[in-house]
């Protein structure tokens, strides 16, 4: 049963968001990111059996962001959504997958990424679009190979643009020298979890926990070969439910 105390923190979240009219990007006034522990820990990469020191939560009144890393069999990075509903849906779509990779710090600067496939491969009979490509870092020869993937589920049904409300994307690179095929890059993908941990309240009132160091981590800005430009990259837009549109903006 849901709480009264969430209740009126939901009323109060959408008259807040009927108010803000054409605001691209939605920022709550109780934000934060924080590292993750084990009872908020949702993205699970393989090769990981619990949130590490890399793992960084962003916590907002509109959804929920998580970053997370690893270096089991290479190297990969990931980020998952989670819109709060109602209301709020995610502008994300697997045909922008090739310009959100490159948000990646790995990828991004003067990185020189080769696609190896055309866009819109899809894992039969799961909502994973991927393609594989080769980087080769500034003023290297050794180019690793490496996949990329987004997955979008949950569609809002009363959002005119029919957006979801889940959604994770990220890569996956082998070591240097070592192969990466379509079979074997499948069956990695295929071994991400989401899991059904609680997504962290929002309420009003709320002190919500914000650690400088967990942005950094998830940013790169302590680490410039890793982490992503613009953490939280808030994806979440709001959609008056039986009116216009609101929200939409580049990646």
């Amino acid at each position: 049963m849901i709480s009264l105390k969430r209740v009126i923190a939901l009323l109060v979240i959408g008259a807040a968001l009927s108010s803000i009219g054409g605001c691209a990007f939605l920022r709550g006034s109780a934000t934060g990111s924080s590292f993750v522990t084990s009872d908020m820990w949702h993205l699970r990469l393989p090769g990981t059996d619990a949130p590490g020191q890399n793992a960084v939560g962003y916590r907002s009144p509109y959804g929920y962001e998580e970053y997370d890393r690893s270096t089991a069999n290479g190297r990969t990075e990931a980020i998952s959504f989670y819109a709060r509903r109602p209301g709020i849906a995610l502008e994300i779509s697997p045909e922008r997958l090739e310009s959100l990779t490159r948000r990646w710090n790995f990828n991004g600067h003067d990185a020189r990424l080769s696609w190896a496939q055309e866009p819109g491969r899809r894992i039969i009979g799961t909502s994973i679009a991927y393609r594989l490509y080769r980087r080769q870092g500034p003023g290297s020869a050794l180019a690793v190979a490496c996949v990329a993937f987004i997955r979008t589920w949950a569609v809002a049904g009363d959002d005119p643009y029919l957006r979801p409300t889940r959604a994770y994307f990220g890569y996956h690179c082998r070591l240097p020298g070592q192969a990466l095929s379509a079979a074997t890059a499948l069956d990695y993908l295929r071994g991400i979890k989401v899991t059904s941990s609680s997504v962290p309240d929002f309420y009003i009132g709320q002190t919500v926990p914000h650690d400088p160091a967990a942005l950094a981590r998830a940013s790169g800005t302590d680490d410039a070969v890793w982490g992503i430009r613009g953490f939280p990259l808030d994806r979440f837009r709001h959609y008056p439910i039986g009116g216009a549109v609101i929200g939409g903006g580049a990646d």
